[in-house]
């Protein structure tokens, strides 16, 4: 059974893709199978990986905005056993996108449904705001 780990917080640059990849890798180091993907606007977990973030053919972009299967996007590390379904910038506009289709949120699920052979999968998030989140007094 595989298992799913999302890292996520309301507030970014405390440490959420370091968590993801040193996660991602010692489980790895372990001998789990493991799939980091990258949901950063910053593409930081692909950067750590070694990952050309420049120079992508397939990235989860395409995932939500093309329909492309996760697994044409998924490629490997030099770490044995962790994979990686890198990002770039290009995700940051499709997340606006995204927001205005019905059941947006489901679209991961659904593509991560035609997923097997991974004992654990790890997600390394944007920052999350919810509906109505304040800081500073500014809404989200």
């Amino acid at each position: 059974m595989c298992r799913r780990i999302s890292i996520c917080s309301h507030k970014g640059g405390i440490g959420k893709s370091a968590t993801a990849v040193n996660l991602a890798a010692c489980l790895a180091m372990k001998g789990k199978k493991v799939l980091l993907i990258d949901l950063g606007q910053q593409s930081t977990a692909s950067d750590a990986l070694g990952v050309d973030t420049t120079n992508l053919d397939r990235q989860v972009h395409d995932v939500f905005m093309h329909g492309a299967p996760i697994k044409d996007v998924v490629r490997p590390t030099e770490i044995p056993c962790l994979d990686i379904a890198p990002s770039n910038m290009d995700l940051r506009p499709a997340e606006r996108s995204l927001e205005s289709q019905d059941e947006y949120e489901f679209i991961l699920r659904e593509r991560l449904a035609t997923l097997d052979g991974y004992d654990f999968i790890i997600m390394d998030t944007r920052e999350f705001r919810p509906h109505g989140y304040q800081r500073h007094g500014r809404r989200y």
